[in-house]
């Protein structure tokens, strides 16, 4: 949604750290789909800082980085058939040919070491300029690393694209998305706040907006149901957090899913004034959140109510002003 360019970039950094693993342990079903969410965020944040890819990726043509050697330049004609790559496609096999010799003692691990480097690079680039050329001249790596990557383990990058984003949107199954837009609100909320939880049912309904909770919690919630739990947060555009002093790890397995899954702004999180709570992992899990979120709180249900409502009608506000300037693709 309405996300800044480090926002952005900060999601890229995330999808870039999920793949980690898959390729240390060679899981090639992971790996086929972590790495569309990896090119898909490079694209958005391209498109963020208006940074035209074609362009940027015109070094590996004209000037290859590591082949200042190269006495004749290797023409795309020669390989893909075209004057200029245009697709994954054609930068795969591209640069698969170009770089044949260098990639081959190159492990995969050592490729991701290298779209790692490469993106903190750009992450740097960004913080401290921002120096727009060398984010450019960064991402760009990144982008051919990734594709590297994509060849070391035979994946076709166009074809893992496609099933991951079948040209429409993953979440919704819509084209255009319809995600800019509340109508799902998923409420975690701890035992002693049970009383609040009714009153913001109530609320969601005069908004005309379902609330997604699972009341009926047991002791066995945590582990045979959190999926169902997972997967209620997934279907959700956004959450409501009420928090007093009955802290669980099913409090906090929703938190951190709720952050991981949806668009922090879509996020409310309300605490019960009172007496301090004793437990210390809510404690610390708190002071963590207040470095990136804001943490509401409230004397009594009334306060709640008043403060979420004028929360949620801005923010509907604004993602139907989102929604108005993003044109409908046929």
């Amino acid at each position: 949604m309405s996300l800044t360019n480090e926002q952005v970039l900060q999601r890229l950094v995330e999808e870039i750290a999920e793949i980690v693993k898959p390729v240390y342990v060679f899981n090639l079903e992971r790996i086929k789909w972590v790495l569309p969410d990896i090119v898909a965020w490079i694209c958005a944040f391209a498109d963020k800082c208006h940074i035209d890819l074609g362009e940027i990726m015109c070094k590996y043509i004209e000037n290859p980085p590591g082949k200042l050697n190269l006495k004749t330049r290797i023409k795309p004609q020669n390989i893909i058939r075209k004057e200029y790559p245009t697709t994954f496609e054609d930068w795969q096999l591209y640069l698969a040919v170009v770089y044949r010799n260098e990639n081959a003692n190159i492990t995969p691990s050592t490729t991701v070491l290298k779209i790692i480097e490469d993106i903190g690079k750009t992450s740097r680039s960004l913080r401290i300029g921002p120096n727009i050329a060398n984010v450019k001249k960064h991402l760009a790596g990144v982008i051919a690393w990734t594709i590297t990557l994509a060849n070391k383990f035979d994946v076709q990058i166009d074809d893992v694209i496609y099933n991951r984003y079948p040209n429409k949107c993953a979440r919704c199954q819509s084209k255009p998305c319809k995600c800019f837009g509340l109508s799902t609100m998923f409420i975690s909320y701890t035992k002693d706040t049970t009383k609040e939880l009714q009153s913001v049912k109530d609320l969601l309904t005069q908004l005309d907006l379902k609330a997604e909770a699972f009341d009926r919690l047991g002791p066995n919630f945590y582990r045979i149901n959190m999926s169902k739990v997972f997967n209620a947060i997934y279907e959700s555009d956004g959450a409501i957090v009420l928090l007093k002093d009955q802290w669980s790890k099913k409090d906090r397995a929703e938190l951190l899913e709720i952050f991981n899954t949806l668009d922090k702004k879509n996020v409310w999180i309300y605490v019960k004034k009172g007496k301090k709570t004793k437990n210390n992992e809510q404690k610390r899990m708190l002071e963590e959140i207040k470095q990136f979120h804001k943490i509401q709180y409230y004397s009594n249900k009334e306060q709640l109510v008043q403060s979420l409502r004028e929360g949620i009608q801005i923010r509907v506000g604004e993602l139907k002003e989102i929604a108005v300037r993003i044109p409908e693709k046929k």
